[in-house]
């Protein structure tokens, strides 16, 4: 019997929209059930503030949630530290905070978090991502309709040639796909610490340690999902002791590379992002 905790759909086959991230927060920050749909007064409500019809709505709740902009109905630190520092979603950082939260609420957004750590392909149509998809479910035996993966498949490219395209990180020419590893990325030092430290609090955190192996090419490899080319991943790990103020250190001992760290504050790095 299959236990593993996934989630396809829920986005109502819509991919979201740059102004629908800044209605919803400044909404939820207002009112925490802006989004709620329990009765038609909440329904008719919402659709009033919004400007978006009910599917919208429910698929903007889904974002939201995904994007980790909103817990228990209410902006999540992440959420306020946006609607302060960044609210109309002008700076790449926030795009590239956005993306990575995609990937690591895996249970809620699956396919971001197969894509990026267990497929990766250098280059891909819809129809064979849609393929290894499939392929993957039928594996671990999750009882899954192919409409819903297909539509899950039409939104992912959708995402990453509109909300994500500035990121730079999937190309298309002519129906095919193309992973960009191969520029350096436009994330900033700081955004690029904010998610190494929430990494290792995701999948790391019962460790004072992790090793650049697993880092880079580990079952979930930071440099992966970033899509970082080696060269661009080890000039940020070799300035980490200092953009860290000393919390996080490079260690090369005969040859096993590692960095060791203490806590940290996550709020206040997020808040540094966009200082």
């Amino acid at each position: 019997m299959n236990n593993i905790k996934v989630s396809f759909s829920g986005h109502d086959k819509f991919d979201c929209k740059l102004d629908w991230i800044i209605k919803g927060i400044s909404e939820i920050s207002n009112n925490k059930d802006a989004l709620s749909i329990k009765s038609v007064e909440n329904i008719e409500l919402a659709i009033e503030k919004l400007g978006l019809g009910i599917n919208m709505i429910k698929s903007l709740k889904h974002w939201l949630t995904v994007f980790n902009l909103v817990e228990n109905n209410s902006l999540s630190d992440f959420g306020k530290t946006i609607l302060e520092f960044d609210p109309y979603l002008e700076t790449t950082d926030v795009f590239w905070l956005l993306h990575w939260n995609l990937i690591k609420n895996k249970k809620y957004s699956t396919i971001y978090f197969l894509f990026f750590t267990e497929f990766y392909p250098n280059r891909f149509t819809s129809e064979g991502l849609m393929e290894k998809l499939i392929e993957w479910i039928n594996k671990n035996q999750i009882n899954l309709s192919k409409n819903t993966i297909k539509s899950d498949v039409d939104v992912f490219i959708r995402m990453y040639m509109g909300i994500f395209k500035d990121l730079d990180i999937i190309h298309e020419s002519n129906q095919e796909y193309f992973l960009n590893f191969n520029n350096k990325k436009n994330i900033s030092d700081k955004a690029f610490l904010s998610i190494l430290v929430d990494y290792i609090d995701n999948f790391n955190k019962d460790f004072d340690s992790i090793s650049l192996e697993e880092l880079q090419i580990g079952k979930t490899s930071l440099q992966k999902i970033l899509c970082m080319n080696e060269s661009d991943f080890m000039n940020r790990i070799h300035n980490i002791d200092s953009l860290s103020n000393g919390n996080i250190k490079y260690s090369d001992n005969a040859g096993y590379r590692k960095l060791n760290y203490q806590n940290y504050n996550k709020p206040d790095l997020l808040k540094d992002v966009f200082a």
